[in-house]
């Protein structure tokens, strides 16, 4: 998959292309359906299937006080839409420049001449360009020129539209079924590997520290996970009352020796196990370890 860094960036003129536009953060249900719908439309036409996507969210320039926090680091956006069967994304620059684009600028320079848009995806209600001011159907009547355009029906769980805050909203109050069924799959907690106070090891459960790239987090609690290779995990998520040591993410990889330092460490999040709560001994701590260990084990031989 081609990555471009601007709609500026790309060859000229840009290849035909079907293109679709969105944050796309967390690449969930409603996500994938609509990149579905572009790849299948770009290999009937026999166009380049594209997305633009943004970075930061858009949010972070116009209300940074309202800008939410990403449920997936960018990075890990494009490979997942790449796994989808995109043949390029542009992670567009959001700026006040960018965002100042009128829409007939919009249509023109972003999706004509930058990407070469032949055919428009979009969900309903997808509306661009300065103040979210360009409209669907005006797009569709052909008021910035001609464009095919194509609107995918949104999804819905539990009758309401899947969306990016509804999977932020079940995270943060620790409702793990709820933010799958969402996604379509398992929330993915990702970060780099650092140094702790080495208390885990201690007890007889080596823990590895994560610095989560994911900018919202499962509500304080323990959780069963499974790393990519496939290992059932503990991850614990607060503010380790026990020994008041401040909020962190540690990860016991059951069953795992190696050393994680340093390396990036992604998890599948498969259910909640329990509250956070204080122990009143690092003996009574332990013992509940075993029990959240055991537990872990059941849930990931189950899926």
């Amino acid at each position: 998959m081609e990555i471009l860094r601007s709609y500026r960036e790309g060859p000229v003129p840009a290849p035909p292309s079907v293109v679709t536009i969105g944050n796309f953060d967390g690449v969930h249900a409603g996500h994938v359906e609509i990149l579905r719908r572009l790849v299948a439309r770009a290999r009937r036409d026999k166009l380049r299937a594209t997305v633009l996507t943004f970075d930061p969210h858009p949010l972070v320039v116009l209300a940074r006080e309202a800008a939410p926090g990403l449920i997936m680091p960018i990075w890990r956006r494009c490979t997942r839409i790449e796994e989808l069967g995109v043949d390029a994304i542009l992670v567009q620059p959001f700026d006040a420049a960018f965002a100042a684009l009128d829409p007939s600028s919009f249509v023109e320079d972003v999706l004509r001449g930058g990407l070469g848009a032949r055919v428009v995806v979009v969900g309903a209600g997808f509306r661009f360009g300065a103040g979210r001011a360009g409209e669907i159907d005006a797009l569709s009547r052909g008021d910035f020129g001609p464009m095919d355009v194509e609107v995918v029906p949104p999804v819905l769980q539990s009758g309401e539209p899947v969306s990016s805050s509804r999977i932020r909203a079940a995270l943060q109050r620790g409702d793990i079924e709820q933010a799958t069924a969402l996604l379509g799959r398992p929330y993915e907690l990702i970060g780099r590997v650092v140094r702790g106070d080495g208390r885990g090891r201690l007890l007889g459960f080596p823990t590895a520290n994560l610095r989560a790239e994911n900018g919202v987090l499962p509500a304080d609690g323990v959780y069963a996970g499974v790393t990519q290779e496939g290992r059932a995990a503990v991850v614990n998520i607060g503010v380790r009352p026990t020994f008041g040591a401040g909020r962190a993410v540690e990860v016991h990889v059951i069953d795992f020796s190696g050393n994680l330092y340093d390396r990036t460490l992604g998890l599948a999040i498969l259910a909640r196990v329990r509250d956070e709560r204080k122990f009143s001994s690092a003996a009574e701590l332990e013992a509940q370890i075993k029990q959240d260990v055991a537990r872990a084990r059941q849930i990931v031989g189950g899926t």
